[in-house]
């Protein structure tokens, strides 16, 4: 067991970098005799800062202490002599979370590890993949969902700065839909400009890499690259990092899109809408600015973070709009409870939707400026436009280096697969001969020991069959190696933890009602997380006020709730039965319960994917 007491001791007295700070706590949480230590170590040092011997124990802090039962420290000798006593003989055996369970110290840690991303069930969660590699030589890791991650040579630096060498363990799951979100206790919301939005994601992943169990850090000069694969291709996702730290989720800019054919084998056609800019970002089009024209109707349309790069550098902004020969003014003084701005086929021109129940309109629009303001974006057009024009040219080279290094990994894919093959052959042939072995053996024994013949004949049917299984496990690994997801998103990380290619926004048409919940004896449950989910939208909103629950009239919602460890869950049948509507101000939920115990992550999926 490692002893590090002289790092909890930094971290209590806040003396760690923010880098190892991060790094620690991420320790913490993976690390439960770690946990068990930093409990330890914080109940000595307020029990010999207590006694008065803070120095005798500065002197100590080379050593472990690992035990937390001590008597009243009935004086200053005494408190020396237990001090000694305890970094001297060091058990091997820490207490148990159970254990210690009484203690503020250990409820202090646990909010240290968990308070931020808190999965709702004890034990459940989205399982980690395992890989290791050599360091110095850099490999590329490819995930059963068909995401490559490539690691360069010398990709990993410790605290210091200084290249790992040897081999590093990296821990490696993605997150794909609203049952991942619930699991993980991720926060999927995000706040910009005091307004909350919820995540809706087109992929999202957590890496981790270790070197004997510490963390180690990313190389600046030799990033590793995430190749997310995934089936949502909208432009309008961003790419996102979760600060635990700052427990919040921070814009980087744009991930890579490049549309695949299904067949890994055939080499990829990167598209060359997004286009890498000089922050490592991605960029779209600069679009150049026109200035408003008096006779025309013009709107100020609220526009969400990130959805429209080409637009965010212009203040003032306004939508005229394109053709008034179906529009009436009089929609200006409606009022509509959706809008929607939307990319067309045509550079500039935009789709502005208002809709109400009962009446939708869209109109071609285009974004506009007026005095000064015009004169400004011009400059800022510019600008944009001749940094667009280089990056694009970046953007082009990387597409083609992309493109080639699908073909090396889809080469490796193919070798790996023919190698599988060949191994499954050999196998074969030793089954079969083993088979031919067993055969005869059942013939000579059939003569001497007829009543263990069947038992020897049901070690061949055991072969037989084990075999078989062997057939059909290469076969599926080769359906799945050989089928992939028709995009790949490519952004490299300057940090480990969890990146998002996301999309923030309000759920269109959303209203809040006033939710009472009950059990099937009708005994209102208040939940210790609640969570409503939208049928095709690929997002959860997590409710942190039982209360409140947002839902979408005329929409498929689903429920989910944790209540001391049970999975509550109102269905979509179960909405569409309810008579909820737009004039609906609160509602009693009659809440479903799990029959069947929930112990694992695939009880959970199993679960949902029949509601």
């Amino acid at each position: 067991m490692n002893n590090h007491t002289e790092r909890i001791n930094q971290y209590l007295q806040n003396e760690l970098s923010p880098a190892a700070r991060t790094a620690f706590e991420a320790e913490l949480e993976k690390d439960e005799a770690l946990r068990n230590e930093l409990s330890i170590q914080r109940q000595l040092i307020e029990a010999v800062m207590h006694a008065g011997v803070k120095a005798e124990f500065a002197k100590a802090l080379g050593h472990r202490a690992i035990t937390r039962k001590w008597v009243g420290w009935g004086s200053l000798a005494a408190a020396c002599l237990l001090l000694i006593l305890l970094f001297t003989y060091r058990p091997n055996i820490l207490p148990t979370l159970n254990q210690i369970n009484g203690s503020q110290e250990q409820k202090t840690v646990a909010s240290i590890a968990r308070s931020f991303i808190d999965p709702p069930l004890a034990r459940i969660d989205v399982p980690l993949h395992y890989y290791s590699f050599d360091a110095e030589k850099g490999d590329t890791i490819i995930y059963p969902s068909g995401s490559v991650i490539y690691f360069p040579p010398s990709a990993l630096v410790d605290e210091a700065g200084i290249p790992i060498k040897g081999k590093v363990n990296v821990t490696y799951r993605e997150f794909s839909d609203p049952l991942d979100f619930f699991v993980s206790g991720i926060p999927m919301s995000y706040d910009s400009s005091g307004k909350k939005y919820i995540f809706e994601s087109a992929a999202m992943c957590e890496i981790n890499v270790y070197k004997e169990d510490k963390a180690v850090f990313v190389n600046p000069n030799a990033k590793p690259e995430i190749n997310l694969s995934c089936t949502n291709k909208d432009p309008r996702q961003n790419l996102y990092y979760l600060d635990t730290v700052d427990r919040n989720w921070k814009y980087i800019g744009k991930d890579m899109i490049t549309q695949v054919k299904k067949s890994a084998k055939t080499k990829a056609t990167p598209k060359t809408h997004p286009v890498n800019d000089e922050s490592g970002g991605y960029s779209s089009k600069p679009v150049k600015p026109m200035k408003a024209t008096d006779d025309k109707q013009a709107f100020s349309v609220e526009i969400e973070p990130g959805s429209f790069e080409e637009l965010q550098s212009y203040n003032g902004l306004k939508f005229q709009v394109e053709d008034e020969r179906n529009y009436k003014r009089s929609d200006a003084e409606e009022q509509w409870q959706d809008v929607k701005l939307r990319h067309t086929n045509s550079d500039g021109l935009y789709d502005l939707t208002f809709s109400r129940p009962g009446r939708t309109v869209t109109y071609k629009v285009r974004p506009v400026l007026e005095g000064s303001d015009y004169e400004v974006a011009m400059k800022v057009f510019d600008e944009k436009t001749k940094s667009y024009e280089a990056a694009l040219k970046s953007r082009l080279i990387s597409a083609q280096i992309i493109s080639d290094s699908l073909a090396v990994v889809n080469q490796k894919r193919d070798a790996k697969i023919q190698s599988d093959f060949e191994e499954n052959e050999k196998m074969n042939i030793l089954i079969e001969a083993r088979n031919k072995k067993v055969r005869e053996l059942l013939a000579f024994r059939k003569k001497k020991l007829k009543d263990q013949a069947d038992v020897l004949a049901r070690e061949k049917e055991v072969m037989a069959i084990e075999n078989e299984r062997r057939m059909l496990e290469l076969s599926e690994y080769e359906k799945e190696q050989l089928t992939t997801a028709e995009i790949i998103r490519t952004f490299p990380i300057n940090q480990f933890g969890f990146w998002n290619c996301d999309q923030p926004l309000i759920p269109p048409g959303a209203m809040v009602i006033t939710s009472i919940f009950m059990d099937s004896l009708n005994n209102e449950i208040a939940f210790s997380y609640l969570g409503v989910v939208y049928k095709g939208l690929n997002a959860i909103n997590q409710l942190l006020e039982n209360k409140k629950v947002a839902i979408i009239p005329g929409r498929e919602n689903m429920l989910w709730g944790i209540k001391n460890g049970s999975f509550y869950y109102y269905t979509y049948n179960d909405f569409a039965e309810s008579g909820i509507g737009l004039d609906t101000k609160s509602y009693i939920f009659k809440m479903r319960r799990s029959e069947k115990e929930i112990g694992s992550y695939n009880d959970i999926r199993k679960l949902v994917g029949k509601l």
